[in-house]
């Protein structure tokens, strides 16, 4: 009994309760041991930072419950284009972060544009995604510059109008 309330108590530690998805928490864990891995078998890495353009004004119009539904459907679209080994995390609030071991940048964007374009055909109000996407050793050789070339990806999305994906420099 005491080993299973255990078990309850980590998963619900890295657990999102809104989409039932890994959190930020599991995100950081996650992220410096695939990198170390990577690292010591010279093997690819990618990861994808996910925004939703528009919640908030979503949110605000529409009220708390049907942002949640909202989150629900772009963990479900998610989900539904990964692999059994990858791992996608809510960052927090609007933002999502994959992870995709063994994956180079050019298959983790098609992907990301897979993902991006099966949203917008199910999207509630017409919302869509920005994507950010680094890799490495492409992009970077730590886990916080990982995460820190996908952000600036993002915000290039973003400033370039939204509902894309874009690579990292």
């Amino acid at each position: 009994q005491l080993l299973m309330e255990r078990d309850l108590l980590e998963k619900l530690s890295i657990t999102d309760p809104v989409t039932h998805l890994h959190n930020h928490r599991y995100f950081q864990d996650t992220i410096k041991i695939e990198v170390e891995r990577c690292k010591r078998h010279q093997r690819q890495l990618s990861i994808i930072m996910v925004d939703i353009d528009g919640f908030k004004k979503y949110n605000d119009q529409f009220g708390h419950p049907q942002g949640d539904q909202l989150l629900k459907l772009v963990a479900k679209v998610l989900l539904s284009g990964l692999r059994n080994v990858d791992a996608i995390c809510r960052y927090g609030g609007d933002e999502f972060a994959m992870i995709l071991p063994d994956t180079s940048v050019a298959d983790t964007f098609e992907v990301a544009e897979r993902l991006r374009k099966t949203f917008a055909a199910q999207s509630p109000a017409g919302l869509i995604l920005s994507l950010g996407i680094s890799g490495f050793p492409d992009h970077a050789q730590t886990a916080q510059d990982l995460i820190s070339k996908a952000d600036q990806a993002l915000d290039q999305a973003k400033n370039n109008g939204r509902n894309q994906s874009v690579i990292a420099h």
